[in-house]
């Protein structure tokens, strides 16, 4: 088979640090620095945090600024994650007392003589940030160039609508992004029976994945990105479900969901951290009412979003230090098909699997990895966008982010996925979605998985 990517382009796409092509795209976006619960706003403690191949310092004011700058202080290259917090959203290092704000202005250096204008002359590397949903956000790149903060669909919603969550991987942050591309191994990697007894028992369509172990996929360019669209048979094989999904540059998706009439979404992102790691996050929101303590129960029974360490960097609980705990038992007895528990534990254990980067260059690449191809191509030409100063998707004035299209379909099987994508007006309030559907699809009787017959 002819190779698809090559080493260099493989370099282009995973390469996130300072001067490189992937890293100055990225650093034209709002981007999620780290939750909003790292920095508590009474007692909190500066921490270092790396993003982009970049060590940096997250501290907050005590007039709840948010501050993020290197983590070195300029005079002597100290750690200011040792400093003290001043109440004007700056730190003052602990070795000679020097004090930057917030903007990396170096306010004071006070072992020079008291008409020194030194501290004028400096100015310390800092980001500015804004915080909503959850999230501290940053923007890393020029000044010039920055866009206007992105409204997405939770950003303006009350605290107790948004349930914001992120996991630290040991891997290169575009294996994340392409497991969301990817909706073959769904009712693979992610089966469990009882998961597959309760998408079965369930009366909402919205989330059903299992019974359709080879799903169809599409895709169109859109303002934002790719516009995909994946179709999942239900278990009658005469039904469907689609899920309009957008790729929104430069590592975002977005689901919709619908429970009980309340509307809302799913957001993703996935953060480099080095070019080895990144953080994983998701957004739950919903708009009309508060994510009820059931709802994030439930969510979680299978997504395993609260499985984390937080005094360890935000890692799963279940890293061990070399990988994630896999249950063979399990496995043997039919429970589970990965031996993992929870979508978020599977995911980060199959991408860190794969090693820090994956060789792309030795890839087999096949009918299902449709999406996969085309979300590469994406990123390489957004790549010669940016080398030739063009305008990068998502960053048009006037960009609504709160208005980019996610939604989820039920139409009869047949219905092309092309037609789907083209009738923006149907989502999931144009048909009733509780019928109780009893008929359980047999494809999986070839895997001889307990349960999924």
């Amino acid at each position: 088979m002819a190779q698809l990517f090559t080493e260099a382009e493989n370099r282009l796409l995973t390469q996130t640090g300072p001067g490189t092509p992937m890293g100055e795209l990225m650093r034209r976006y709002w981007i999620p620095a780290f939750l909003s619960e790292r920095l508590p706003m009474e007692n909190s403690e500066p921490f270092e945090i790396t993003l982009l191949g970049e060590s940096l310092v997250a501290f907050r004011g005590r007039n709840g600024q948010v501050g993020l700058m290197d983590s070195k202080c300029p005079h002597r290259r100290a750690s200011l994650v040792l400093a003290r917090v001043e109440d004007d959203c700056a730190l003052r290092c602990i070795y000679h007392g020097w004090k930057v704000d917030a903007q990396g202005q170096v306010l004071e250096t006070p072992p020079e003589p008291p008409n020194s204008r030194f501290a004028q002359s400096i100015r310390h590397r800092a980001y500015p940030t804004r915080e909503a949903g959850g999230i501290i956000w940053t923007y890393m790149g020029p000044e010039e160039e920055r866009p206007e903060f992105p409204m997405w669909p939770f950003n303006g919603l009350p605290e107790g609508h948004v349930w914001a969550n992120h996991f630290y991987q040991p891997s290169n942050w575009l294996q994340g992004l392409e497991g969301d591309l990817d909706a073959a191994h769904g009712g693979y990697l992610h089966y469990s029976k009882e998961e597959w007894d309760r998408q079965r028992n369930s009366n909402s369509r919205l989330g059903k994945f299992l019974f359709d172990p080879r799903p169809q996929t599409a895709v169109e360019p859109a303002p934002w990105g790719l516009q995909t669209a994946f179709r999942y048979h239900l278990e009658e094989e005469n039904e469907a479900v689609f899920w309009i999904h957008p790729l929104i540059s430069p590592f975002y998706t977005m689901f919709s969901h619908a429970e009980d009439g309340a509307q809302g979404g799913l957001f993703h992102a996935w953060v480099p951290s080095t070019d080895d790691s990144h953080y994983v996050y998701s957004v739950v929101w919903q708009r009309e009412s508060p994510l009820t303590e059931d709802r994030r129960q439930a969510i979680d029974a299978t997504q395993g979003y609260t499985a984390v360490d937080k005094a360890n960097g935000y890692l799963s609980v279940n890293w061990d230090g070399k990988g994630y705990r896999q249950d063979r038992e399990s496995m043997t007895e039919g429970l589970s098909f990965s031996g993992f528990e929870g979508v978020h534990l599977q995911d980060l254990a199959i991408q860190h699997s794969m090693g820090p980067v994956v060789d792309r260059s030795k890839e087999n690449l096949c009918a299902e990895d449709f999406l996969i191809i085309q979300a590469r191509r994406f990123f390489l030409e957004t790549l010669e966008k940016l080398a030739r100063g063009e305008e990068l998707p998502a960053l048009q004035p006037g960009m609504d982010y709160s208005r980019i299209e996610h939604r989820w379909v039920f139409a009869p099987s047949s219905t092309s996925l092309a037609e789907v994508l083209t009738r923006k007006d149907w989502d999931s309030s144009t048909e009733e979605n509780t019928r109780d559907v009893s008929t359980v699809k047999a494809a999986w009787s070839a895997l001889g998985v307990d349960g999924a017959v």
